[in-house]
């Protein structure tokens, strides 16, 4: 454990608390079916206490919030924020996306270099084309879907934590909002969530290594649920019959 802490991902990173979880978890799992076909007696893992994550992962904007997020940046660069959240892709997938990785006739985009390794694909909705369309419209770089606007920077692709820490971290702190770049991403899967989509479907479309990952979604309720249970209160108002502030008994604790 305390060498995997110590081990820096691929990215050069020190893993977080919630990769090492999703690490126990896939092991757990492996060791289980070991245990179903008698290969082993024990599951080790069971003896591993998981780390206590950051609660920031469990965050994400609401349609609400993440518009007066975007009301307060400029045009492009509220396009490039929306991009994240209607794609899903972490913040390196995104800056670094090349034009040749795009196929935006069939709406799909070719991830060749991703977290967990290997070559993955993200579907695009419509709305996503006409954002990718018109960003590509904004510039004529040959190589770069988001090229660096600055002159000793050219030929680059932008500097993605540089957007985030100054034209969309500062929008956060303005309007109090907690979060970070990649809370897009947590948007993205939780939006998808409250429109009733499947974990199974949503483990596919954020491209996660095991459904443990996903799980932080199944607690999100969706669209249809909570109108379904909104109309539990109006069967009981329409049984009730209207009454004044007045003529309702006044309300006090039961000792």
């Amino acid at each position: 454990m305390a060498l995997r802490q110590r081990t820096e991902t691929k990215r050069g990173k020190l893993p977080a608390p919630a990769t090492i979880n999703r690490d126990l978890a896939y092991l757990k799992m492996i060791f289980n079916e070991a245990i179903k076909h008698k290969w082993v007696r024990d599951n080790p893992v069971d003896l591993v206490t998981m780390f206590e994550e950051d609660n920031e992962d469990d965050v994400f904007f609401t349609p609400e919030q993440f518009r007066a997020i975007t009301e307060r940046q400029t045009p492009v660069q509220a396009m490039i924020t929306e991009i994240a959240v209607q794609t899903g892709m972490r913040l390196e997938e995104q800056f670094r996306l090349e034009i040749s990785d795009l196929n935006l006739p069939l709406g799909l985009i070719r991830l060749p270099d991703t977290k967990s390794g290997g070559k993955q694909w993200v579907e695009l909705n419509l709305r996503a084309i006409e954002l990718f369309e018109s960003i590509l419209e904004l510039h004529d770089d040959p190589r770069w879907v988001f090229p660096s606007t600055a002159p000793r920077h050219k030929g680059k692709p932008m500097n993605g934590r540089y957007f985030s820490d100054h034209y969309f971290i500062p929008h956060l702190e303005a309007l109090g909002l907690p979060g970070r770049w990649h809370t897009l991403r947590h948007t993205f899967g939780s939006w998808l969530r409250m429109a009733g989509v499947d974990l199974a479907t949503i483990r596919d479309l954020m491209r996660h290594s095991t459904q443990a990952v996903t799980e932080r979604y199944a607690h999100i309720g969706r669209y249809d649920r909570k109108a379904a249970v909104n109309k539990l209160g109006s069967v009981y108002e329409a049984a009730t019959p209207t009454a004044t502030r007045e003529e309702r008994p006044a309300l006090r604790l039961v000792k």
